[in-house]
This record gives structure tokens, sequence and C-alpha cells, in this order.
């Protein structure tokens, strides 16, 4: 049986579309809002986006908060491009905000346009 000292999930995040995110974790709760988008080209993927964008933070030792906001940058741009296709300016924008200083971000190459 489990007990408190054990924890199955350390971390559980909620998506919830234009009105943001929700995360537990270590028994804090935080919550971020999202920005709207008027008109979003496309919906398709965001909430997937926004896991690999919120994961990829939180694996980096980002601040809770900070992880949630780029999760909801990330999935916000994704609405603005049809199938989540980011463009590459906006990708390594993005992944300027993830990487420490020290990591330079790759030359731009064919990404399966």
């Amino acid at each position: 049986s489990l007990t408190a000292h054990k924890r199955p999930f350390p971390c559980i995040v909620r998506k919830e579309g234009p009105e943001g995110a929700s995360a537990w974790h270590s028994g804090a709760f935080i919550h971020r809002d999202g920005i709207e988008v008027e008109h979003p080209l496309d919906d398709t993927g965001a909430g997937d986006v926004f896991a690999g964008a919120f994961l990829a933070a939180f694996l980096r030792k980002k601040k809770l908060d900070e992880a949630l906001d780029i999760g909801n940058a990330a999935a916000r741009a994704s609405l603005s491009v049809p199938g989540s296709r980011i463009d590459w300016e906006r990708f390594v924008s993005l992944g300027e905000e993830l990487a420490p200083e020290s990591v330079v971000a790759p030359e731009e190459t064919d990404v399966g346009e």
C-alpha cells in the first residue's frame, strides 16, 4: 500500500485550454492563466505541444510557474499555424526560453516541412 511518503505522482498537471493550466506538486497547487487567442487557425495538437514544452521546462528544473507559462506559450503559438506546425523562428525562441545560456540553438535545418 502507498503511504504519504511514497507519492506515485509527484506532479500532476491539468491543461485548461484558453484558461491556462493548473498543477499540483509536492502538496502545493498553482494555476497560471492562459491568454486566449481570438481567432485560432487550428487547435490540433495544442495540448500535446503544451505537454512537450511543459515537460521540457520541468525536467530542466524550471520553477513550476515558469514551466506552466512555457507550456502555455508553446500551445498558444501552435494555434496560429495548421496542425501545430510552429515556424522555425518561434520554435527557436521557445527553445531559448528552455535552454541554459551555455547551450547554443542548432542551426536551421529542414525539420520535415
